[in-house]
């Protein structure tokens, strides 16, 4: 036997029959078995998983995840085990018959498949990550912890897939079956600690459930606890106690207490060991806090941190896909890493900063480019990237923005596009004004261009003399107050001579 399929069974009875009939053609294709464990539903969903299900094990509720899914692990006989949720359905399982097929299953210990966590009914927002569901099996492999269960197993080598399974688990149809899901957590969690008390795990966890509940103050004291307290010596470490710092933040900002939460993003984004992807979030959250707090230097300072993040990434684009932030998923980093780009670039604007602004929206839709050029090589089809930049607007801004750039069109066609992008953002409106306008000319202060006359004059002295660090320096400066001014270019372009 290849292949041994297990999942726990409850009350699912709007999503069984789906996950039932996506498991099919792996029951069909594949010599495998599906193991279903019977936790006690009441809805008629074990009736439907039995029409498909091998062996249906039943099981006594305890309180213990991990231990009904063990009941159905101490049933299996395949070479691999695969497990999943009643909940969960793959879109096309083509991949993973392909991985046993062809043998190729003998070259790894592991295979990982995407999860899409789904936060409405319509199946427009969801927050992707990655799940280790298909593990060579051993005696060494068995899940543990009560509560948010871990299969224990051998992690390398890996077979990263590019199939995925919609997860709606985390959608609630009323306010009261979402505080009873938190609730009956709690309970456990609760228990859990008392034996564990510094377990990162579960001090995230925790704190995830307050967080649920509105909670936010006793949210926000595991997560403050969890920094001071929590070693950062392992990656898994270091993404939880990063998940906690961001996450006092947003604690603070939910009870409006913007003081505090911006001195924890001041203090937090200095943390050394955090990954870039984790300090872009906790910068990007001080950045928001600034602009409400119309702290421009500040705002420009954090950017400064998420711009690093952005360079970092584009020097090891390996990295940002390995990098992550537990609750983050991977729709979400170039929102992250870009959000910043779209605060900061209005700022330079209106200080007449336009080459930096230039450099900025160079550098945001290079990395619009890049990233959906990985999209594409993972696989994703172009009717989900063009789904995607639909639903993200700093994306589709950067890409419309882009094809105004290079698309050869009419001055009326440029306008009337950038108007368009000017109401899809609105952030970035004077930028879009910028563009259609061209820099303002010498209207506004004549007698500041008078002493700017006076300056260039002193520059042309200073390279008469030979002067040429004056001179450089002296430009330097006037560029800053009079930017793409024509003449600051002739002057720089003869010091280069």
């Amino acid at each position: 036997m290849k292949l041994t399929i297990t999942l726990m069974v409850s009350n699912s009875i709007d999503t069984i029959e789906k996950c039932m009939e996506s498991l099919k053609p792996i029951l069909e294709q594949v010599e495998s078995e599906l193991i279903v464990v019977d936790t006690g539903g009441t809805d008629g969903s074990i009736d439907i998983a039995r029409k498909y299900a091998t062996e249906v094990v039943p099981f006594k509720w305890c309180n213990d995840f991990a231990a009904a899914r063990n009941a159905g692990v101490f049933k299996a006989s395949g070479e691999w085990l695969m497990y999943l949720d009643d909940d969960e359905w793959f879109e096309d399982v083509t991949e993973i018959i392909e991985f046993f097929q062809t043998g190729e299953y003998k070259n790894y210990e592991v295979a990982s498949y995407i999860v899409r966590n789904y936060s409405d009914f319509e199946g427009k927002k969801w927050v992707e990550s990655r799940r280790n569901g298909l593990v060579h099996f051993s005696p060494k492999v068995f899940f543990y912890r009560p509560i948010h269960e871990v299969l224990h197993h051998t992690s390398e080598p890996e077979k990263i897939m590019k199939c995925y399974v919609h997860h709606y688990g985390y959608v609630y149809k009323t306010r009261e079956e979402e505080l009873k899901h938190s609730e009956r957590n709690l309970s456990i969690i609760k228990e859990e600690i008392k034996k564990f008390p510094n377990d990162h795990h579960y001090i995230m966890q925790i704190a995830q459930e307050y967080r649920a509940l509105d909670d936010f103050e006793t949210m926000k004291n595991y997560c403050i606890n969890g920094v001071k307290r929590l070693p950062v010596e392992t990656d898994y470490q270091k993404r939880i106690v990063g998940w906690l710092a961001a996450n006092v933040i947003h604690a603070e900002i939910s009870m409006k207490d913007y003081s505090s939460a911006y001195a924890h993003a001041k203090k937090y984004v200095e943390f050394d060991w955090l990954n870039p992807l984790a300090r872009a979030m906790i910068a990007y959250k001080g950045l928001l806090l600034a602009k409400e707090r119309a702290e421009t230097a500040n705002m420009l300072e954090l950017f400064a941190i998420m711009h690093q993040s952005l360079m970092y990434y584009k020097e090891h684009p390996e990295a940002f896909y390995a990098d992550d932030v537990l609750g983050l998923g991977e729709v979400n980093k170039p929102d992250i890493l870009l959000g910043g780009y779209f605060f900061v670039i209005p700022i330079l604007i209106s200080e007449k900063r336009y080459k930096e602004a230039e450099k900025y929206v160079d550098y945001m839709i290079q990395f619009i480019e890049d990233y959906l050029a990985e999209k594409r090589k993972d696989g994703m089809s172009e009717t989900e990237i063009s789904s995607f930049i639909q639903k993200t607007p700093e994306i589709n801004f950067g890409v419309k923005l882009r094809d105004v750039f290079r698309n050869e069109m009419s001055e009326i066609d440029r306008a009337r596009e950038l108007k368009e992008l000017a109401i899809l953002v609105p952030d970035m409106a004077e930028y879009c004004k910028y563009l259609i306008q061209g820099a303002p000319k010498e209207e506004i202060n004549p007698e500041f261009y008078e002493l700017a006359k006076q300056v260039k004059t002193m520059i042309y002295q200073f390279i008469e003399k030979g002067d040429t660090g004056s001179a450089i320096q002296t430009l330097n400066q006037l560029e800053k107050l009079v930017p793409n001014d024509p003449e600051l270019e002739e002057i720089r372009k003869l010091l280069d001579r």
